[in-house]
């Protein structure tokens, strides 16, 4: 099928007819496609997926074959996506603004002091209660406080207990 040639200034049509249920619909309800007319697939988004679900239960073997070549092929940019997004959304971090703080901290813990390991990336220790980032932590501080329940009082308590040698009676 060849594209239609419009010409030079003329608008496509606000609606188009869906090839597979025939139903006219806004142009809006056709996903993109380079190569088709106007710019948008042929069948509207309700049949385009109704139709890749019947492709997916006719063809499970196929299917399988794909998504897996498609995890193996994609699993590093998703993994990066998935550490990117995290940080914006949980965090209203950027990847920036976390390379910062790491070099700020010269790529030790906030807390311990320890290098944090090369294959290892840090903790983001934020305040649960307001959300407000406090530092990078290595992966056993970050539990620690986690344990704590980020109680400064409690923390406080576990350091005179550690600093006593443990519990006497008095």
């Amino acid at each position: 099928m060849t594209n239609t040639v419009m010409p030079f200034g003329a608008l496509p049509p606000e609606t188009k007819k869906c090839n597979r249920c025939g139903e006219e619909k806004p142009l809006e309800a056709f996903p993109p496609n380079k190569q088709g007319k106007y710019g948008r697939h042929s069948f509207c988004r309700m049949c385009n997926s109704a139709a890749g679900r019947e492709w997916r239960a006719s063809h499970p073997e196929q299917q399988r074959e794909n998504a897996s070549r498609n995890y193996l092929n994609n699993r590093g940019k998703k993994l990066e996506q998935n550490r990117v997004n995290k940080l914006r959304k949980a965090y209203g971090l950027s990847v920036d603004d976390f390379d910062a703080m790491r070099a700020t901290q010269k790529n030790k813990c906030a807390i311990c002091g320890k290098e944090f390991p090369e294959r290892r990336r840090p903790y983001v220790d934020h305040d649960h209660g307001t959300g407000r980032v406090r530092g990078l932590l290595c992966f056993c501080c970050n539990i620690g406080i986690g344990y704590l329940q980020d109680d400064p009082a409690i923390a406080q308590r576990a350091t005179m207990y550690l600093v006593a040698g443990g519990f006497h009676e008095r």
